[in-house]
């Protein structure tokens, strides 16, 4: 499934969405790299590893969307592979993006960021 998110200055990514056990299972374990016009939500998770990981990743902690908008709860930047897990424990999803994409789209906590696509009403 995909949606797409777009952040408070207005930048529109298109998200992967892990829904299934196997997509949420896989993540990003096996791909080489992650575009930095793409991100990776997990709905209801609210926490991420970085075994089996082959590159750096940004991550944002998210609250569940509210008519298509969720609050920004809590940013972890470069985290490595293999470095273990990272969570925010009330958070209600979470979305890994390319490594230095929180800096460059500026994202921050407490901001809102636009999430769209059929399924998103489902959240």
């Amino acid at each position: 499934m995909t949606a797409s998110l777009t952040t408070p200055s207005g930048v529109t990514l298109t998200l992967l969405v892990a829904r299934s056990f196997w997509s949420r299972l896989r993540g990003l374990m096996g791909y080489r790299s992650f575009s930095h016009d793409q991100g990776l939500l997990f709905p209801n998770a609210n926490s991420i590893h970085m075994f089996f990981m082959n590159f750096a990743i940004d991550v944002a902690f998210l609250e569940k969307p509210v008519q298509g908008s969720a609050r920004i709860k809590s940013l972890r930047t470069q985290l490595r592979p293999w470095t273990g897990l990272a969570w925010s424990p009330s958070a209600w999803g979470t979305l890994e993006l390319a490594a230095g994409s929180i800096e460059r789209l500026g994202l921050k906590i407490g901001q809102d960021i636009q999430l769209s696509g059929k399924d998103v009403a489902n959240f």
